[in-house]
């Protein structure tokens, strides 16, 4: 007995249309974010398995996007995701392990010139809370990549740029410092204005007697100084 063969279903050239138009801006979609996004995640100091959440989270999106390879469903929850993960890079290199060591000593370091230049006496400024916290961090932060950087950021810190020797010691600074920014690529994006600056230092000496500096403003209203 002869069977007849089964007819293929027509083709409809709208929705195949609508189809190849949909995956090409997906393809473009994706041309475009992955390299600014990574750019965005190492500005944030992230490792490679950072960029490549981010590049996971573009590809979802670019699948969120055509209808015939997932549910509604599915591709509603791709699309949170993939945005919240994609534009939020910050939050990416947090959960996955935090910046590079070499992001985060340079952080440090660059903070903590900053930190010192506000103040007038260099010196003195090694007895401020927030500069002591961000010492304190910075000496977290050695390794064979770190530790020749991080020690010339102690040397020089609170010295006189002026002093003996101190040229070359900031010249194999900035060679230094140079060599970190050159290994995190783009710009970082912790380089800005400073946010809560301390302004009262703490004292190195309990015995320590206070200086006439201090002492102006401690008369009660109405009551001059003698």
């Amino acid at each position: 007995m002869h069977h007849a063969g089964h007819v293929p279903a027509a083709v409809d050239p709208v929705r195949l249309f609508a189809d190849l138009v949909l995956a090409v801006v997906g393809i473009g979609i994706a041309a475009w974010l992955i390299p600014r996004q990574r750019r965005r995640v190492r500005q944030f100091g992230g490792r490679p398995i950072a960029q490549a959440v981010v590049v996971a989270a573009v590809v979802a999106l670019v699948i969120a996007l055509q209808p015939d390879l997932v549910s509604v469903e599915v591709s509603l929850v791709l699309v949170i995701l993939a945005v919240v993960v994609a534009f939020r890079p910050e939050d990416v290199v947090r959960l996955t392990g935090g910046p590079r060591i070499e992001w985060q000593a340079l952080a440090e370091g660059t903070t903590l010139r900053q930190l010192v230049a506000v103040r007038v006496d260099r010196r003195a400024a090694q007895h401020y809370p927030d500069v002591r916290a961000h010492l304190a961090r910075l000496g977290a932060l050695e390794s064979p990549t770190t530790a020749r950087y991080i020690e010339l950021v102690r040397t020089t810190l609170f010295a006189d740029p002026e002093g003996p020797g101190m040229s070359e010691r900031l010249a194999t600074l900035a060679v230094e410092e140079a060599k970190l920014r050159s290994s995190l690529g783009p710009r970082p994006a912790f380089e800005g204005g400073l946010i809560g600056v301390e302004e009262e230092p703490i004292r190195p000496s309990l015995r320590e007697l206070p200086t006439p500096e201090d002492e102006v403003g401690d008369d009660p209203p109405g009551h001059p100084r003698i």
